[in-house]
């Protein structure tokens, strides 16, 4: 299996099967607005790909996914509200 990286998010094909996996273990996964693109950027990859027919979204490490990242939250600008 080829991975593709996506800064916070892996891109793998097994058959015809995608796995999407969030990598991000330090921050239990944690949704960010980079892990927001990259998961978007993951997306992208697999409407595009004529061979993935299902896909598989996970994490790395012992979380799913625990939230919205509230630090992240924090950081916002006024341009991206």
């Amino acid at each position: 299996m080829t991975i593709k990286k996506f800064g916070f998010v892996e891109y793998g094909l097994e058959g015809n099967v995608a796995v999407i996996r969030m990598n991000n273990p330090a921050r239990r996964n944690s949704m960010s607005f980079a892990m927001q693109r990259d998961l978007n950027d993951a997306f992208g990859e697999f409407e595009d790909d004529d061979n993935a027919r299902v896909e598989i979204l996970t994490g790395v490490g012992n979380s799913f996914s625990s939230g919205w990242d509230t630090k992240d939250q924090n950081s916002m600008t006024n341009e991206q509200r």
